[in-house]
């Protein structure tokens, strides 16, 4: 449905309606699937923090996935962030600093701040 390259160009996060895929960008080898930890994952939204070390993946409902990314590369699991009731994530921009992330609330038609 959606996928982002990792600052460095070596990582594609590919986000599907089940999983969180790493895979190597050069020889698009799967390296990692991951499962959501709740109601899915949207249509659209991924992206990759400036640093590379967190993917943020919008939510079948009113949800964002934070996964850590490790030096080492691996990605794991670290917490989901509630968004308002209805919200139907679709869209997912991080701030240059890494502090915020401002996510398009498709069903609210409006784009909220976390």
């Amino acid at each position: 449905m959606d996928l982002a390259l990792s600052p460095d160009r070596k990582t594609v996060f590919i986000k599907n309606m089940s999983n969180l895929l790493v895979a190597d960008a050069l020889s698009w080898t799967l390296l990692q699937t991951l499962t959501y930890p709740a109601s899915g994952a949207s249509m659209h939204g991924i992206a990759v923090s400036s640093d590379g070390s967190h993917a943020y993946v919008t939510g079948a409902g009113n949800e964002l996935y934070d996964w850590a990314i490790g030096t080492n590369g691996t990605v794991s699991f670290s917490r989901t962030i509630s968004l308002p009731g209805g919200s139907y994530p679709c869209g997912v921009a991080i701030s240059a600093d890494g502090t915020k992330a401002y996510v398009c609330l498709s069903t609210a038609n409006k784009t909220g701040r976390r």
